[in-house]
């Protein structure tokens, strides 16, 4: 495609700001990572003081928890594995194991992640964060202009979708999300180019341009993406008269091929999910948050009614960027304007539907209340409010057909529309405003104004600073919309007029970005510290750590190759996360635990956590031989004897409000056991871990009998039992081992789908032991066991993705040799 130099012109402009935004990014040697949110509220570097930061690092409390917790240590364990030549299958420095490519999430195969290979890795991030609305820009402008004559309604379109707020929100928030989200246009562009022309290179173009959005990494995303994009190709062929059957056959063979494509990452992420907790977790919580009462959607209006995290005044519902679907308040006028003079265009009736049921299922009511319970494969594990990006979508592809129209049918109809509905919505972002500040004055004293209040106010708890964060942030919005009126009079000079339209839209997202941004200083990007120093130096090869008073959470033990017990991932090993949570939960088994995270201490209760003997019991057993403390009332050394009484830990520093302790009854990594217990009623097995009689690094409790065993060592408490660990790797672990007699080796990794045990080079079957782990039987002698991480859903889906990869290869190679025979 050539590019003309109005379109070369918007270009430039739309880099020149992205640029100003980005400017300490390109200019100042900063990251696009939310690294002083890191320094400032991430133990424990919360609780270090900053040498030129007297009264602590300024920040912007947004895009922190999920990349700092997970995305960020992702990226460096797997850029380290193929940097050490090895597949980034299994994590184990967090869960005391958890699979990591089978995470969705972890995106190991997503295309763009090329980057990584030629910068290093927080400059590839911040590039890959930036260039997310101009990607989202550039595939919207190439599917509209497939349909819409003029360049300049397409552009406004484009710049809707890739400049809206899930787009520019989600790309700091999140590495996956923004990066699934824009490859939406590209698959809508391909499935139109094969149904309008069913050539073999369209045909390619759309395998690729969905394999693509799985492989980005957000599942919810990309779910919609391909029913969205299925469901637009029957409509569309079915709109054809000629070649109905063979575009459809050649269409859905597309999706089949896409799918046999992601194989690789389909096939384990199954697996991984079935043996999640999200496969079995309550729903209740994310209903309760993520369903969204109507007087939410005002924010399509304006984004920051209810204020903006960035700026420390957010008062909605839930987290902002999980309820945010602004594409602008100048294309949502051009989007009523489609909807009312374009319902006869097929596309714009198709994305008119799209758009209203996507809302719909965002919307808290019974109905959806409903509908998200049912036991639907992956719908009842989804966020509702996400459903919110199709409605984005969907709403940006209208206001270029209905900017088309205007620019068109410049008719005294037209044009009163418009004003119309841009002096309405004005109207309603003026009365919820001033109700607000109604309700404040009369604090739902009269009767009106507390059954109104039920219906619009955020929250019955409005105060007048929230009213009046509100009014500011309905000004802009409000100017813009109102600018609308005297630029679709001017007749004679419609060009101008559009040119200052398209500005106002691309001023106005580049202001939301610019406020919503996150730039950070490289310094604070998981700086030293001294506790992961003292473990780094002292701890044997593959000992854990756990961390009280100020819990080190999420995966920064990945980050820092450090391993503790506690982990968030959405796909942790399901049976690992009951165990810890029944160690918190009064030794109960259940099925009901946190949907991505685990962790064995608490912010809330350390003091009943600590001194829970449950909790010690699950600590040995796990190898945790560094314990680490910070909490002022702590301070006292009672309660602090109490609490890690000298028996079990010893004291051995203290820094900066941390102290450091030695569990000394900390077990092995890997042991013989004397013997064994089988019992399978999971309840029961959780009681005999906890129950304070049993000496589990003496028993071992298996779910079966084991069959490769010739004698027991019940009773015995001697005899030569020695394990040495000689190798620990994320996909290898070896030892040599030396017994007098049979016995059950017990090693504290979790048990998963995958692993593989042999003695001497001789295969041995792994037994699930204590509830979550793994153990083999080794016949007496010396020998040399190792285990190894070989998972056949990998194999199976990388052969699947590999024999796709080379049928697609002979399917262009054949066409091009059949072309220059022919010539």
């Amino acid at each position: 495609m050539v590019i003309k130099k109005g379109e070369f012109i918007a270009i430039f402009i739309l880099f020149l700001g992205i640029g100003f935004i980005y400017r300490d990014v390109i200019f100042h040697n900063q990251i696009a990572f939310s690294s002083h949110f890191l320094a400032t509220f991430y133990s424990p570097w919360t609780t270090h003081t900053y040498e030129g930061y007297p009264n602590g690092i300024p920040n912007k409390p947004i895009g922190g928890n999920d990349n700092i917790r997970m995305f960020y240590p992702y990226r460096t364990f797997i850029n380290e594995s193929f940097a050490n030549r090895e597949l980034p299958l299994w994590n184990p420095f967090n869960f005391s194991g958890s699979p990591i490519l089978a995470n969705f999430q972890s995106a190991v195969f997503y295309p763009l992640n090329i980057i990584y290979f030629f910068l290093p890795q927080i400059s590839a991030w911040s590039l890959l964060v930036i260039i997310q609305p101009l990607l989202g820009t550039l595939f919207m402008y190439l599917y509209l202009r497939l349909f819409i004559f003029q360049k300049s309604a397409a552009f406004l379109g484009a710049l809707a979708f890739g400049f809206s707020g899930f787009i520019l929100v989600w790309s700091q928030e999140n590495a996956v999300v923004g990066q699934a989200a824009l490859w939406f246009p590209l698959t809508l562009y391909a499935a139109e180019k094969l149904i309008t022309t069913a050539s073999r290179k369209n045909f390619i173009l759309l395998v690729f341009a969905l394999a693509i959005c799985i492989f980005a990494g957000f599942l919810q995303v990309s779910f919609y993406i391909f029913l969205v994009t299925f469901l637009y190709g029957v409509y569309r062929i079915k709109a054809k008269r000629h070649m109905r059957k063979y575009s459809l056959f050649l269409f859905t063979c597309a999706y089949l091929v896409s799918l046999l494509l992601s194989a690789i990452q389909i096939i384990p992420s199954i697996e991984a999910f079935y043996e999640s907790a999200r496969s079995s977790s309550s729903i209740e919580s994310v209903l309760e948050t993520y369903l969204l009462p109507l007087r939410y959607y005002i924010r399509v209006l304006a984004p920051d009614i209810f204020g903006n995290p960035a700026t420390y005044n957010y008062f909605g519902q839930g987290f902002y960027h999980e309820s945010i679907f602004y594409i602008g308040i100048i294309p949502l006028v051009f989007a009523v304007l489609a909807f009312i003079k374009y319902r006869t265009n097929k596309i714009v009736l198709f994305f008119s539907w799209v758009s209203l049921f996507s809302i719909l299922l965002g919307v808290k009511s019974p109905v959806t209340d409903w509908f998200y319970r049912l036991p639907i494969l992956l719908v009842n594990t989804f966020t509702p409010s996400r459903v919110f990006f199709v409605a984005s979508t969907g709403l940006a592809i209208l206001s270029a057909f209905g900017f088309s129209y205007w620019l068109e049918h410049d008719t005294k109809k037209s044009r009163r529309i418009l004003q119309s509905t841009a002096i309405l919505l004005a109207l309603v972002l003026i009365f919820i405003v001033a109700f607000y500040h109604l309700s404040v004055v009369t604090k739902n004293e009269n009767t009106w104004v507390r059954s109104i209040s039920l219906i619009i106010n955020p929250h019955f708890y409005l105060t007048a600073e929230n009213a009046k964060t509100s009014l500011r942030n309905i000004l802009l919005p409000l100017s813009m919309v109102l600018s609308l009126i005297p630029l679709t009079i001017m007749r004679k000079k419609q060009r101008v007029a559009v040119v200052i339209i398209v500005f106002l839209l691309g001023v106005g997202q580049l202001y939301f970005l610019n406020k919503y941004v996150v730039v950070g200083k490289r310094e604070f990007l998981y700086p030293d510290h001294f506790i992961f120093t003292d473990i780094q130096t002292h701890q044997n090869m593959a000992d854990r750590f756990l961390s009280f008073g100020l819990p080190i959470v999420g995966d920064v033990g990945l980050e820092k190759h450090v391993y503790s017990p506690d982990g968030i991932d959405p796909v942790f090993p399901k049976r690992y996360g009951q165990l810890v949570y029944a160690a918190k939960n009064n030794g109960k088994y259940t099925d009901t635990i946190a949907r991505i995270e685990v962790s064995l201490s608490e912010y809330s209760d350390n003091y009943g956590v600590i001194k829970d003997p449950r909790v010690h019991t699950l600590m040995s057993l796990l190898g945790v031989t560094r314990v680490y403390n910070y909490e002022k009332e702590y301070e006292n050394p009672e309660v602090l004897d109490s609490l890690f009484p000298q028996d079990t830990f010893t004291p051995l520093w203290k820094q900066e409000g941390w102290h450091a302790y030695e569990n000394t009854r900390a077990y092995p990594r890997a042991f013989f056991a004397d013997g064994y217990i089988v019992e399978k009623d999971p309840q029961k097995i959780i009681d005999q871990i906890f129950d304070q009689k049993n000496d589990l690094r003496k028993t071992v409790i298996l779910e079966e009998e084991p069959s490769d065993i010739s004698s027991t060592t019940d009773g015995v408490t001697e005899g030569k039992a020695t394990v040495s660990l000689e190798i620990y790797k994320p996909l290898r672990v070896d030892l040599e081992v030396d017994t007098d007699v049979d016995r059950i080796l017990f090693l504290s990794d979790t048990y998963y789908p995958g692993w593989k045990a042999t003695v001497d080079a001789k295969p041995s079957k792994i037994y699930r032991a204590d509830f979550a782990f793994r153990a083999i039987v080794v016949p007496k002698g010396k020998h040399t066991v190792i285990f190894s991480f070989e998972p056949l859903s990998f194999t199976i889906g990388a052969t699947i993705s590999g024999v796709t990869i080379l049928f697609l290869t002979l399917f262009v190679v054949v066409n091009k040799v059949k072309t220059a025979i022919k010539h």
